[in-house]
């Protein structure tokens, strides 16, 4: 027979192995469901996190595009309906690994990707090479359209690599 003291004693351990499970799955959620590539409705295969991003990047020697978005930024989302859903743009991209970072949430991942890239403002697309280092002079700020986006990878981020 279990004594009064002993119940508190079951609680305490159920509620802290919860508690761990939760800390758990925050810490290693590059391994769990949680971040599971998206596919948008542009076609684009978008990876919904950049560590896993740069993880694939090395190991398929590829290019990371980091497109930096929010909902209330309208040239983010010129970006969206006009070039990422045009074919030719998405054809080029399905050589690079793509990874969106959500700015309209405010985390470390966010705050700290801003700090090492010294992002000023939205939109913002910055190309990174397999080794992790951002290609010289390749990055975005502001709209293009898909021809000038096309003209910028094959100027600014295909001429710059051995892809």
């Amino acid at each position: 027979m279990l004594k009064i003291g002993s119940k508190y004693k079951m609680m305490l351990v159920a509620i802290l192995g919860i508690l761990f499970l939760i800390s758990f799955s925050f810490k290693f959620k590059d391994y769990l469901f949680l971040n599971k590539p998206q596919v948008n409705l542009d076609g684009i295969l978008w990876q919904s996190s950049l560590d896993l991003a740069l993880r694939i990047a090395t190991e398929q020697n590829k290019i990371v595009l980091v497109d930096l978005s929010a909902n209330w930024c309208e040239p983010c989302q010129r970006f969206e309906q006009v070039t990422f859903s045009n074919s030719e743009v998405q054809l080029a991209l399905k050589n690079l690994i793509t990874v969106r970072l959500d700015f309209n949430l405010v985390n470390s991942e966010n705050e700290d990707f801003s700090n090492k890239y010294n992002v000023l403002g939205l939109p913002t697309i910055i190309f990174i090479d397999s080794q992790g280092d951002e290609i010289t002079d390749s990055r975005i700020e502001g709209f293009l359209n898909p021809k000038e986006f096309l003209l910028h990878l094959k100027d600014k981020v295909y001429s710059k690599t051995r892809m």
